[in-house]
């Protein structure tokens, strides 16, 4: 980080913006500028008024703001100052654009109710069309940063985060920040219960109770999204359900961590996620836009699991012995899945065990030698594409190896591929046992 762009108004008090993007400054050691719009009434541009009364405008501005640049300049900052006229919205834009900040720091009023639908919000505004990540500052900000000291241990930050590209944005600012200064990273993810136990094919959920199954699926997903960018599993995270009764959950989190800044990621749309935190939030907010996330490489690495499905027909049991193919060398976990035909009362508990053990006799013998572990998982469900689909959600297999029945024509229009509906849904690579393939499991273990 380079430059860091801070949009004030000397003629107001409002110390704790100057001083939230004064201490940021001196943590990355950027540049400050503080840029000041001397606000113009919509539809009245800078030639319409006499050049004496700009020049006067001008040097007030002017004056004020480089006594506000002074200030900072002996707390070691190196700091300048820029006033030009125009609508402040406006204004802050388009040097945004000129100057091209790694952050622009502006301030809010906060307002709500009939204040908010007359008025509207700058800050808000700026957040939708910013080029750039933008902090705002709530007022009457508290933290440290707001006091402009140097910070005795690390900068705390606080992101919300999901699966967007939005959050991938967040992600890859934290990472950027976390190699300029020291930084004490805490994640949290929030979720909506009935719709991931739906995706994730879990019951439907008892109302505010928390499914540790649903809690562990979710941190493990959270934490391969920030591990792609961290190259790390170890940042703390924190996932819990909303169920639509708080206000303001990420403003809520990031007090009760005490956190020095609050870091979201935002499509820029009306309805982001940042436009509610920096609404509630007492602490200032970093709004990613979802446009500056970066790419990363993507990291190598062995398949240790494996998911494979089956029907029980030869060609479905097919796929079981190229699973376990894979793991030969380095072993891992082979996952045995089967979706049932449910009947009028689901999967009674017979029916499910005397499917688990026919599973665990496709397995090879003596794999455990190899180190590769196997277990089972039936599910009842009328679409076995959408059952496969939720199992691979679920459990988050390395690959998913499954048989085509390699239907065409009349038949597939009719009866579809599962295949098809898992390779079209999943997110994991899968690879397809054409029929040609199919092969006794006899013959893998003799190989072995």
């Amino acid at each position: 980080m380079e430059t860091i762009l801070c949009a004030i108004d000397p003629t107001e008090s409002e110390p704790s913006v100057t001083a939230v993007a004064a201490s940021l400054a001196r943590l990355v050691h950027a540049r400050l500028e503080l840029l000041h719009v001397v606000h113009l009434p919509p539809g009245l541009s800078p030639e319409y008024l006499a050049e004496d009364v700009i020049v006067d405008i001008r040097a007030r501005a002017t004056t004020a703001m480089e006594a506000r640049a002074a200030e900072l300049s002996g707390t070691g900052i190196d700091v300048r100052a820029r006033v030009i006229l125009d609508l402040v919205e406006d204004g802050i834009l388009k040097r945004a654009r000129e100057l091209g900040p790694d952050l622009l720091v502006v301030g809010t009023h906060a307002r709500r109710g009939a204040a908010r639908m007359f008025l509207g919000s700058v800050a808000e505004r700026i957040v939708r069309a910013a080029p750039c990540p933008v902090v705002v500052v709530p007022p009457a900000s508290g933290g440290r940063l707001s006091r402009n000291e140097t910070l005795a241990t690390s900068l705390r930050l606080l992101a919300g985060i999901d699966q967007s590209t939005a959050s991938d944005a967040a992600l890859a600012w934290l990472r950027r920040i976390d190699g300029r200064t020291r930084c004490d990273i805490r994640l949290v993810h929030l979720y909506w219960p009935p719709r991931e136990h739906q995706r994730l094919g879990f019951d439907p959920p008892d109302p505010f109770e928390v499914d540790p199954e649903v809690i562990a699926v979710l941190t493990r997903e959270i934490q391969s999204r920030a591990a792609a960018h961290f190259g790390r599993h170890n940042l703390p995270l924190r996932v819990r359900p909303l169920w639509g009764a708080e206000d303001d959950p990420l403003a809520w989190e990031a007090e009760t961590d005490d956190a020095d800044l609050l870091v979201v990621g935002t499509s820029q749309g009306r309805h982001s996620t940042a436009v509610a935190a920096i609404r509630g939030a007492h602490v200032p907010v970093v709004c990613v836009p979802s446009a500056r996330a970066e790419r990363t490489e993507p990291r190598l690495t062995p398949v240790r699991s494996v998911l494979v499905t089956t029907d029980f027909s030869p060609l479905g049991n097919a796929a079981i012995a190229a699973a376990y193919r894979l793991l030969l060398r380095g072993g891992g976990e082979v996952v045995l899945f089967h979706a049932a035909e449910p009947g009028d009362f689901g999967l009674d508990p017979d029916r499910r065990s005397e499917i688990e053990t026919c599973l665990l006799a496709l397995a090879p013998k003596d794999m455990d030698a190899h180190g590769i572990r196997t277990r089972t998982a039936v599910v009842a469900d009328r679409s076995a594409g959408e059952a496969i689909v939720k199992a691979i959600r679920r459990i988050g297999p390395d690959l998913v190896v499954m048989s085509s029945h390699g239907r065409s024509g009349f038949r597939r229009a009719v009866r579809g591929s599962v295949a098809e509906h898992v390779i079209r849904d999943a997110a994991r690579p899968v690879l397809v046992v054409p029929a040609s393939a199919e092969e006794p499991i006899e013959s893998l273990e003799d190989r072995v």
